[in-house]
């Protein structure tokens, strides 16, 4: 049935109700800040390289419906500033929508991430967004980068050079390392210039830098 025809449910007939259409994404990832226990319902703060990415119209947080939520057998009461992952739907007319949400194990990836090895690299950060706690780290000279990671680094610096060219911006697009706060060791806090050690992995978006402790 197209949109404005009638659909049969519930207590009668009415119009139509608009399918959510999927936010051309695979997945994201964010914080689960409040969970009612009574009623399921809470919210979720976006991981901030979602939503402030050029052209994207993704809120920095988005509500949480009771029935969303596969809190994967943990009580209700110990639901808060757990790390999630989501799908998101955008309904015509409405706000965004979360769908498949769960709790996100401290061992599984996102974005298909696979760690490289457990060697450790070092390198030292070239930018650091302390307010939303994502940064880049330039690894050291001296790094013995695997080959296809250092293809997917000249990736990522050809594909953001194009992205500076369309924009008319000026800074220098080398290839960097991408690190977000949750991916810091304990206690470590970072600036740009921090000498930093980490281990290194791949995903669909190209390359990360986890379990990063100052060197």
């Amino acid at each position: 049935m197209g949109d404005g025809q009638p659909w049969k449910g519930g207590k009668g007939y009415g119009r139509a109700r608009p399918n959510p259409v999927p936010v051309p994404q695979q997945r994201f990832s964010g914080t689960l800040k409040i969970c009612d226990p009574r009623s399921g319902s809470g919210l979720i703060e976006v991981d901030s390289e979602f939503y402030t990415a050029p052209g994207t119209s993704v809120p920095s947080q988005v509500l949480l419906a009771s029935n969303a939520l596969d809190a994967r057998g943990l009580p209700a009461e110990s639901l808060r500033d757990v790390a999630v992952e989501f799908q998101l739907c955008r309904a015509p007319g409405k706000g965004y929508q979360l769908q498949a949400v769960r709790v996100r194990p401290a061992d599984q990836a996102l974005e298909n991430r696979q760690i490289v090895s457990s060697d450790l690299f070092g390198g030292s950060v070239a930018r650091w967004n302390a307010s939303q706690g994502w940064g880049l780290i330039k690894a050291d000279a001296s790094a013995a980068l695997p080959p296809f990671v250092q293809a997917k680094l000249m990736q990522q610096a050809q594909q953001a050079a194009s992205r500076a060219a369309a924009s008319r911006e000026e800074d220098p697009q080398e290839e960097l390392i991408y690190v977000r706060r949750s991916d810091l060791e304990s206690g470590v806090q970072l600036c740009k210039g921090s000498k930093v050690v980490y281990k290194i992995y791949v995903d669909d978006k190209g390359v990360g830098a986890c379990g990063v402790s100052l060197a």
